[in-house]
């Protein structure tokens, strides 16, 4: 498969997934368990997680969007009431692309792992698709990092257990795609704009939940404050 060795999980969706408050639960309950399956963290375990991508982008906003709706905690150790137990640790970063920052995405997250040492990196990412009919179609997990930038022929410093020293763990939605006969040109769904609220929505919840087992999802929306 010319892949990394490691576990991939796809969460191929059918048409009614995207209908109903109903169906958007049973997606989220079903993505933080595999999630939590995936990463298998531990009580303690801080996590950082990183909203790869361009904002001002509208088919590479997933990233940064998904960590508007995230409870970050990382700030609130022994800030909050005794009755919600004890509190992961969780950090966010949106590291921006190497246009506008003029580093590597590799080497901002490298530093803030060496000073916020957290236990595992979630990457969320806008991933691209083979085939144009898969845009906006599945959820992908992976446990062997990530690549930003390659499913468009520009491919970045790998996000890897081997480059920052802490599994790595990646979250994306394919929302792009290649045209095989012009790969300097991108094609996205005519609703990339709803694709991209849907899972925005649908991804922060579930990362919530994963992180936060002990909280129910009425209890996390109440402590997150979208942006």
């Amino acid at each position: 498969m010319q892949k990394p060795q490691g576990v991939y999980v796809t969460l191929d969706l059918r048409p009614e997934a995207f209908t109903g408050n109903r169906a958007k639960s049973r997606l989220v309950q079903a993505l933080a368990g595999e999630l939590a399956d995936l990463t298998r963290l531990r009580s303690g375990d801080s996590v950082l997680v990183a909203g790869l991508g361009n904002r001002a982008v509208i088919y590479d906003a997933l990233g940064p969007k998904t960590l508007d709706r995230l409870w970050i905690t990382g700030h609130l150790n022994g800030k909050l009431p005794e009755a919600l137990g004890p509190i992961r640790p969780v950090f966010a970063l949106e590291p921006g692309v190497l246009g506008r920052t003029g580093m590597e995405t590799g080497t901002i997250l490298h530093a803030v792992i060496q000073q916020a040492k957290p236990a595992a990196l979630l990457a969320v990412d806008a991933l691209a698709a083979r085939n144009r009919d898969e845009l906006g179609g599945s959820i992908q997990l992976t446990n062997t990092g990530i690549c930003p930038g390659s499913g468009i022929l520009s491919g970045r410093a790998e996000l890897t257990r081997e480059s920052l020293g802490i599994p790595v763990f990646a979250l994306g939605v394919p929302i792009l795609s290649t045209l095989a006969q012009a790969p300097d040109y991108v094609v996205t769904h005519r609703a990339v704009l709803q694709q991209t609220a849907f899972f925005t929505d649908i991804l922060a919840r579930a990362i919530n939940l994963c992180l936060h087992p002990q909280l129910t999802e009425e209890q996390i929306a109440q402590l997150v404050e979208v942006k």
